[in-house]
């Protein structure tokens, strides 16, 4: 690691960082990868991971669930419109989680988010929360965790999201996980922002930690995080 001088050396082999977080405006990728296959990568991966890594009373099952919502607020038509170079007509085919056109320059991503009408600091979690919360089926069991998993796989919602208005959000209106999802852009406007501290997401964190301590309910996000991280570097093609 040092050289003859004492002074650090650049190793031959930069090593992965393996707990850097994906910019939420730079889900840039080798190549395209579908949403649908994306979410269907990371639900295996979570709940291979909770199989292997928890005990007994965590269903796998709970965690397969998480990965298929962990990202379905990437269907947000202005998120779409980055991931596709400002294509507004691309933007509007199949519905992309990872992108080989995202510019390389903040200033080009900037651009675009602009021009697109996508706030700062939007972050596609917080819209995955709250579809879920609409029409994911979940059993009031598993609804805390799974929810909060949604919500924190790139590190917010502990206990707070980041502030983003949104004054003009657009509707999504797509099928996912076999479900509709149909929310128009007035009642995406009437939804309390995850932000405010009365949309419980603060409250769902508290209590989670009251159930399974600091570090037990930071073990069980790195389930769905290192599902999400293992699936963004090594993507599947849809028919595999």
């Amino acid at each position: 690691l040092f050289g003859n001088q004492g002074r650090p050396t650049k190793p031959d082999k930069e090593e992965d960082d393996l707990f850097a977080d994906e910019d939420d405006l730079a889900s840039a990728s080798q190549r395209s990868v579908p949403l649908e296959s994306h979410l269907e990568q990371v639900a295996c991966l979570a709940e291979k991971l909770a199989k292997h890594c928890l005990p007994k009373e965590f269903s796998p099952a709970l965690f397969r669930k998480a990965g298929q919502w962990h990202d379905v607020g990437k269907l947000d038509k202005r998120f779409q419109i980055l991931l596709h170079n400002g294509d507004e007509v691309a933007a509007f085919g199949e519905p992309l989680a990872k992108s080989n056109r995202i510019p390389s320059s903040p200033q080009r991503r900037r651009a675009i988010r602009e021009s697109a009408g996508l706030p700062e600091h939007f972050r596609h979690e917080m819209l995955s929360l709250q579809l879920a919360e609409r029409f994911a089926e979940l059993h009031e069991e598993e609804h805390d965790l799974i929810l909060h998993l949604i919500a924190s796989h790139h590190g917010c919602a502990r206990p707070f999201a980041p502030i983003c208005e949104d004054k003009n959000p657009p509707a999504v209106l797509e099928t996912v996980n076999g479900c509709n999802c149909e929310l128009e852009e007035e009642e995406r406007q009437n939804l309390i922002p995850p932000h405010r501290l009365d949309s419980g997401v603060p409250e769902r964190f508290w209590r989670l930690t009251r159930r399974y301590g600091w570090w037990g309910l930071a073990y069980l996000e790195s389930v769905l995080r290192l599902a999400d991280w293992r699936a963004s570097r090594n993507p599947r093609k849809p028919h595999e």
